[in-house]
């Protein structure tokens, strides 16, 4: 049985003329007219609401907590729509749209449609039912005129949230019978008349969990194009908003609500989804299909109990800020239009605004009537926010102004050396007017913590006990983090990142103006943003996740289909059978085999003891069998028939892994071919039975080209394409301790103390020497022009926290890393060990003779006890 989720908008208090606060500046006036077409938001920035400027600005002040409240005054500079609710907000509209930049939109909710909200009990609208003649001449009318007496200035309009999609779920409740074709009439009429150049317009479309169910998806879309239709498809409808006042995630595999009994019934799963479905029933109905998705308050998720539960979710952070990077054709930006901290319901059934979702145990209480306040609440979206706006502080109210700063840089300083200490300039990486800041490198173990248990709950779970490897790798974090800001999470009153190396001023290194990207090596690059360095991280680790979603969910079918017999606690065997050959794939190399699937695309990699891997590894596949059993509708009779002759459960799942890995080599690059992401690719492989139509065998890849592909296929969703193309744009970071600084080993050349441009550097001809005790290592980041890279965690004492990562450099040469403990070569290959007198020496795999040390370029040596892989940045 399918049911119907809806979500209800409430009504705002709309303060018509305030003065800007300080992170709405007032513009120049614009010199010619403005006509928008396309994506609006890859032309202009959305510019803020004063309204909840001021708000913000206010609230700031209220909270105690000096660190908290400086992060909270920052969100009130976002831009953000403001909401025109009444009648009598319309006038104050041209005070808004004058204090526009030129190089910025403005965004206005319009929403007074009469009988609003037919389907809420916590708000509802100005105007009646049948009061269509009133929203025309005293609405929409006078909408349309402010507009016209601002012609230079480029306007967004969400046009009426929740209005038609109530039409298609709530069609027997009677005050929606009664405000149906007022709804039509009423967004016809405002279409037609707000048609003007200077404006793009995005019908609401409700949800993912509204309209993305079977039964709505294409009634809705036919109910939008209708309206279109009949307010002569004017050309300024770029398309539709979606998730508005919403809590769904963008892109999320499994879905949120994956698990629910009825979740077959609704395939858009996550907005991402919903875009493109919803989108491609309004290009079959003739409209203009793209989007933009409210992101306001969605940085959390796993929140609710039901998707329906819509008041004041409980635990919500502000989401990602508005962009237009996307990173999906049909949607235009993420934006925000939600005013956080305003309240969706009241929770008191004894006032007005009461409605008994903003009572649930998943709702925030208290919380006011729609549209107050809610001091509590508004601090919790702050501390929970997944990004907080590059503000600096000059340009926070009662602080001075800052002059302007330039694009944040990462850094080599040596705090650890007093000859450095005081060399350093910090004042070449903002602008001349920015004082010298020095902060220390190591990011605090309290923000390692809170990044990590976001992402990973598994990891929030273990961090309590000391005794743990988790321990270990926190405290790792504690001393090696680099993406560090002030010893804190991210940009707050400077624009200088600072990291360590204890080497820094001794011997043959340098303290360099890291503006010229001088200091250690290639390691030194300019990062744009903490965003972007993050931003590289989530969509690592969802499309490595994705993969392993798409593989682990076949396997479990075939679990499901072939071997019903075999015991929950196989699955773990199964999976590490199955990739422990597949270390490319997945990321994974060296010691041991994967025997985990994540669940979360957002997860960080497992780390554990193998009784905790098995143990996760189980439940994660017991969660995924029926996900992925409902797909198998075809499978190898053949293979079935000699399957079921073996009575041995070992034999049962080798050959289920066997023949798993025989044809996954034919089919895994299909799941990255197109636009398709590789679980909708499988998904309608399953279908089809393509898996399964082709005997065993026939023709296979051999294996290193299988892993060439695979490889390929993750460079391509792992790699932007703008960081492909400008290869010295990567936030490339290294972070190294204990580095030898004494004389050199006359028989190894020692790494160049000047790098003046990275794309000179040619790292085949370095070699680092290392102290022979505790010489730790993070590569945080190597993405190279042709290659990846990932985590990985070395303890010069033999134990392998993490992964290993096998990087591919331009020509070719893949690089890996052992501990003196450890010789055998990664699964996958790419490279081999040959022993010296002192160390180790990594050699491509091509370059076996005898076991015995090749002449360089192509490894680096190490004295102690592993080597390393670097990446060097390298221009064609």
């Amino acid at each position: 049985m399918i049911f119907f989720i809806f979500t209800i908008l409430v009504v705002y208090t709309f303060t018509a003329v305030l003065a800007i606060p300080h992170t709405l500046q007032s513009r120049a006036t614009c010199s010619s007219p403005v006509t928008v077409t396309g994506n609006p938001f890859t032309s202009f920035n959305l510019w803020g609401n004063p309204h909840y400027a001021a708000e913000v600005a206010e609230a700031a002040k209220r909270i105690p907590d000096a660190t908290l409240a400086k992060k909270a005054a920052k969100f009130g500079g976002v831009g953000i729509f403001n909401w025109v609710t009444t009648t009598t907000d319309v006038p104050g509209m041209d005070a808004l749209i004058k204090a526009v930049p030129c190089d910025s939109i403005i965004g206005f909710v319009v929403y007074n449609v009469p009988g609003r909200d037919c389907g809420s009990g916590a708000s509802g609208g100005e105007l009646p039912p049948g009061s269509m003649a009133a929203y025309k001449s005293q609405f929409i009318d006078p909408i349309r005129k402010v507009i016209l007496t601002n012609p230079k200035t480029a306007i967004v309009l969400i046009i009426e949230p929740d209005s038609l999609p109530n039409l298609v779920t709530h069609q027997d409740m009677a005050s929606c019978k009664v405000a149906a074709q007022g709804y039509k009439d009423g967004i016809a009429y405002a279409l037609a008349q707000l048609n003007l150049p200077n404006v793009a317009m995005y019908v609401d479309a409700g949800n993912s969990g509204w309209l993305g169910w079977v039964d709505n998806l294409t009634p809705g879309a036919k109910l939008l194009a209708d309206a279109w239709k009949a307010a002569g498809s004017p050309k300024q409808v770029r398309g539709f908003a979606t998730n508005v006042a919403n809590w769904n995630a963008w892109s999320q595999l499994p879905g949120e609500f994956s698990g629910d009994a009825d979740a077959e019934w609704n395939p858009a799963q996550d907005e991402k989804r919903f875009v493109n479905l919803f989108g491609a029933a309004l290009a079959a109905n003739g409209m203009p299909n793209h989007a933009i998705m409210d992101t306001s308050r969605n940085g959390v998720t796993g929140l609710r109990i039901k998707q329906g539960d819509w008041c004041n979710v409980k635990g919500a952070g502000f989401g990602v800020l508005p962009t237009a990077n996307t990173g999906d054709a049909l949607t235009d930006a993420f934006v925000w239009v939600k005013l956080g901290g305003e309240s969706d319901g009241g929770s008191d059934a004894s006032k007005p605004g009461f409605d008994p979702t903003c009572a649930l145990p998943d709702a925030f209480t208290p919380s006011p009537p729609p549209g107050q306040w809610n001091q509590a609440y508004f601090e919790g979206l702050v501390i929970n926010a997944v990004q907080v706006p590059n503000v600096p502080d000059g340009d926070l109210p009662g602080s001075t102004p800052n002059p302007g700063t330039t694009r944040p840089v990462i850094f080599f300083e040596g705090t650890d050396d007093p000859k450095c200490g005081t060399s350093y300039n910090c004042k070449d990486c903002t602008d001349a007017g920015n004082p010298t800041k020095k902060q220390t490198v190591r990011w605090a173990a309290a923000e390692a913590d809170r990044f990590l248990s976001e992402k990973n709950l598994w990891y929030k779970d273990k961090l309590a006990d000391p005794n743990s490897d988790l321990g270990e790798l926190r405290n790792l974090y504690d001393q090696s983090m680099i993406w560090t800001w002030g010893g804190k999470g991210a940009p707050e009153n400077w624009e200088c990142g600072v990291m360590r190396i204890s080497a820094c001023g001794t011997g043959s290194y340098t303290c360099l103006d890291c503006k010229t990207r001088g200091g250690i090596a290639a390691m030194c690059l300019v990062m744009t943003s903490w965003s972007i360095l993050q931003d590289f991280y989530m969509n690592m680790y969802k499309a490595v996740s994705e993969t392993e979603i798409a593989m682990a969910a076949e396997v479990s079918r075939f679990v499901k289909v072939f071997a019903p017999s075999v015991e929950q606690q196989t699955y773990g065997e199964i999976m590490s059978s199955v990739f422990s050959d597949f270390g490319l794939v997945l990321g994974v190399a060296g010691s041991g085999v994967w025997t985990k699937m994540i669940k979360n695309p957002d997860t960080l990699g497992m780390i554990g003891t193998a009784a905790e891997k098995a143990e996760a590894a189980n439940e994660n596949m017991k969660a995924l069998v029926d996900y992925a059993s409902q797909y198998a509708d075809k499978y190898d009779t053949a293979f079935k028939q000699d399957f079921d002759k073996q009575n041995d459960l070992t034999l049962r799942v080798n050959m289920l892994a066997n023949y798993f890995q025989n044809y996954i080599r034919n089919y895994t690059s299909m799941l990255f071919d197109g636009q398709e992401t590789s679980m909708e690719k499988l998904r309608k492989l399953l279908h089809n039975g393509a898996f399964l139509t082709d005997p065993i065998g026939e023709s296979l890849q051999n294996e290193m080209s299988f892993r060439t592909s695979i490889k390929d296929a993750f460079y391509a969703k792992l790699i932007p394409q703008a960081w492909r193309e400008d290869p010295t744009s990567y936030p490339v970071i290294l972070y190294q301790e204990g580095i030898t600084t004494g004389a050199p080993n006359p028989d190894h050349a020692q790494l160049p103390s000047t790098i003046s441009t990275l794309d000179k550097f040619q790292a085949e001809t370095a070699r680092v020497e290392y102290g022979t005790t505790h010489t730790l290592w993070l590569v945080s980041l190597i993405p190279c022009q042709k290659g990846f890279g990932v985590f990985q965690w070395f303890d010069c004492e033999g134990e392998i926290f993490g992964t290993l990562a096998g990087i591919e450099l331009l020509n070719g040469t893949v690089w890996g890393s052992v501990t003196k403990t450890s010789m055998s070569r990664s699964s996958f290959g790419g490279w081999q060990t040959n022993g010296n007198k002192n160390g180790y020496t990594m050699q491509p795999w091509k370059t076996d003779t005898a076991g015995d040390t090749l002449p360089y370029p192509n490894g680096l040596e190490t004295e102690g006890y592993f080597n390393i892989p670097v990446c060097s940045i390298r221009v064609a």
